[in-house]
């Protein structure tokens, strides 16, 4: 069964059009045996889950290892060029200190381990308020059982039910990640537009998520998502175009600006 998304494109001029690729459809199959680069790399993602479980956090698998998840596809154990990907996370609560606490002893473990990830523990925010004008990434906000997008002037009150919690067997790990749709559209959230690095990738999950619509959101939900992307654009057209502009030159450059470990990415860091 194919089921209709509405595309980004349509609400927003500032996001350029995803064609999903006429290919065949993507092999799901676990390899037989992992390599060795996987078992060490399974091995760093059940210290971080270990960690984010024995201080009592939420916490959900997002960016590129969450869309390997959803699709059952094998765990992302080094990118093309032999670096290490990163792990991104979302810490939904239960609070600011014990996420903190949680981030702090996930940098601990990593210093006694070979090969340990950047982990990224981005926490949401827990009181609604305006964001600053130095935010150059949206945030998510809980507050009295409220949830809202915000970026900048612009927020938006959002079903709670997006952010439920699906667990998927990656790398021989339970991981919690949220729905795919929802999955798939934190991608033009961040920026209110997506990185030319991402567009293949989201092109084949867009694919995927045509034929699984068990992964889909409501449609109230996912007009609620459009109107605001739509309205990170038409709110703040030239902050939006500039970092079309930086993840462009970003990808010009082959990921140099944006590296981990580099000054420009502790910065980015920093204000996201």
């Amino acid at each position: 069964m194919t089921v209709e998304l509405t595309h980004p494109v349509k609400i927003a001029e500032v996001v350029e059009a995803i064609a999903p690729p006429e290919t065949t459809e993507a092999d799901h199959r676990q390899p037989e045996k992992p390599t060795p680069e996987e078992q060490e790399y399974a091995e760093h993602l059940h210290t971080v889950l270990d960690i984010l479980n024995q201080h009592g956090v939420a916490a959900v698998l997002v960016g590129g290892h969450a869309l390997k998840a959803i699709q059952g596809q094998p765990l992302y154990a080094r990118r093309d060029n032999g670096s290490i990907p990163d792990l991104d996370f979302i810490a939904l609560g239960p609070n600011e200190k014990t996420i903190n606490a949680a981030a702090a002893a996930i940098t601990k473990a990593a210093k006694n381990k070979k090969n340990f990830p950047e982990v990224t523990l981005d926490p949401i925010l827990f009181e609604k308020k305006l964001g600053s004008l130095f935010q150059f990434f949206s945030q998510i906000i809980k507050d009295d059982q409220m949830y809202y997008l915000l970026f900048r002037s612009v927020i938006q009150e959002v079903p709670a039910d997006i952010f439920e919690i699906y667990w998927r067997d990656y790398g021989g790990c339970r991981v919690p990640t949220f729905s795919g749709e929802w999955t798939y559209w934190r991608y033009f959230l961040r920026n209110g537009c997506e990185k030319p690095k991402d567009r293949k990738k989201l092109a084949e999950f867009f694919a995927f998520l045509q034929e699984h619509p068990e992964e889909l959101m409501s449609d109230e939900s996912r007009k609620q998502v459009i109107e605001m992307i739509s309205s990170m654009s038409k709110t703040h057209p030239y902050v939006v175009r500039l970092l079309q502009l930086y993840w462009l030159l970003d990808y010009k450059l082959n990921g140099r600006i944006s590296a981990s470990g580099g000054f420009l990415y502790g910065l980015i860091r920093l204000f996201r």
